[in-house]
């Protein structure tokens, strides 16, 4: 009934406010004080939705903040705000509040009737002992962060820093071949079967120089070098005389095609160490640069890797091949197949070279260098054996064979164009 007067008199207020404004100012639109009533009604309800909403929020979290479950699990103890809630006259307006609550009074106050024997401590003898912990419960952080708390231990190493070198990369390889055989034979003035006592000696160097980017350039160059000498008493003009005799440079430059062929270019060039004389003949047959062979040729070469890599080497073949030939003694132009009162004789041919080594045992291996020409006016085919038997790390012995074909020379009676050598060794080697 009060609520029905006090609505009615605020409505009359308001008729009588709009009244007395329209007699001042005409109103622009004949509803808009009902509108505006009607958002008024709208608002007032929705705050007071608000305030219910933010009382029950509030009950909510003072109703979980005083209930503590923990009194029915810990020891006994006599608390008395419980008896003091439960003998209260007028009873309490918060009872519908905290219905948890009073269930656990309840069930505290059951025990404290039926056994009083039960309960060991009361509540100010806890007091005194020090604060009542609280009942809201404690936010636990489950991930600390152990590294803001703790300040990190820098630990000493005993290993020294070792400053790292960066260097380029070397595409250079090196390698090398050193035997020196000496040979003796001595033989008595009566000896049975004649001959005689000579000294000799034989020394062979190879020294190779290897360039592979491993990016299809590759530039090969060996220089080769063999010198025999040898006494014989049966010689009265040359107290010594050179039986091998060999200066040789090979360097090929190659362009990678496939995995085993390569693109190159070649040049051979080939001559003597020292002068070169037969038994009992003043006559010199060969020195430095007489003759001079060089041969420069394009082709191809492939990479042999056969057997498990027991047979090792490389075919050269080259369908344009320059020749030249130089001597630089007149007198023995002739012998070389150039024309007398000229020093030079080249053409053009086609050429190849096989270069192999086979090693079937750890001790020995046969190195084979098989090589020709042809201007197809002429040839030059040569064969070059080595048979080297390794007997410890530097003893080993030598078994050369070699034999040639040249139709440019003046032919022999004997063999013809071909010419031979042969020799056996035993002495000295290293490898590096």
């Amino acid at each position: 009934m009060k609520r029905s007067v006090f609505f009615l008199i605020i409505l009359f207020s308001f008729f009588s406010a709009e009244a007395q404004r329209s007699n001042f100012d005409a109103p622009t639109d004949s509803t808009s004080w009902l509108i505006k009533a009607y958002t008024d009604s709208i608002n007032a309800y929705r705050m007071r939705i608000d305030s219910l909403q933010n009382a029950n929020a509030g009950i909510s979290e003072v109703s979980s903040s005083h209930i503590d479950f923990t009194r029915l699990f810990l020891p006994l103890t006599f608390y008395s705000n419980i008896t003091g809630r439960k003998f209260l006259l007028a009873g309490r307006d918060d009872a519908s509040l905290f219905p948890l609550r009073d269930y656990v009074d309840d069930v505290l106050m059951s025990i404290y009737l039926h056994r009083p024997d039960l309960v060991s401590e009361l509540d100010r003898h806890i007091e005194k002992a020090g604060p009542i912990i609280t009942e809201a419960p404690v936010k636990i952080d489950n991930k600390p962060k152990i590294a803001d708390k703790v300040a990190p231990v820098v630990e000493k190493s005993d290993v020294e820093v070792v400053p790292v070198v960066v260097k380029r990369p070397n595409f250079w390889t090196f390698k090398g071949d050193l035997n020196l055989h000496i040979n003796q034979n001595y033989v008595s003035g009566n000896w049975y079967q004649g001959g005689e006592s000579n000294y000799s000696m034989i020394g062979h160097t190879t020294l190779r120089a290897n360039y592979n980017n491993k990016q299809k350039v590759k530039w090969d160059n060996t220089l080769e070098a063999r010198l025999g000498l040898a006494t014989s008493k049966g010689d009265t003009i040359h107290s010594l005389k050179a039986t091998e005799n060999l200066l040789r440079l090979t360097s090929n430059f190659g362009l990678q095609a496939t995995k085993k062929w390569y693109y190159t270019v070649e040049l051979e060039a080939s001559t003597q160490i020292v002068k070169g004389y037969r038994v009992n003949n003043p006559s010199c047959y060969t020195a430095i640069f007489a003759p001079l062979n060089a041969k420069l040729s394009l082709g191809m070469d492939y990479n042999i890797s056969w057997f498990k890599n027991k047979l090792t080497g490389k075919v050269h073949l080259a369908p344009l091949t320059y020749s030249l030939r130089y001597c630089s003694r007149s007198e023995l132009v002739k012998s070389y197949g150039i024309e007398e009162g000229k020093h030079i004789f080249d053409d053009y041919g086609s050429s190849f070279r096989i270069e192999a080594r086979w090693t079937p045992v750890t001790n020995f291996y046969w190195n084979v260098r098989l090589t020709g020409f042809t201007s197809y006016k002429r040839a030059e085919l040569a064969m070059e054996n080595t048979f080297h038997f390794q007997f410890s790390k530097y003893i080993s012995c030598d078994l050369f064979i070699y034999p040639r074909f040249d139709d440019s020379r003046v032919r022999d009676e004997h063999h013809a164009y071909w010419q031979f050598k042969e020799y056996m060794s035993f002495g000295l080697s290293y490898s590096f």
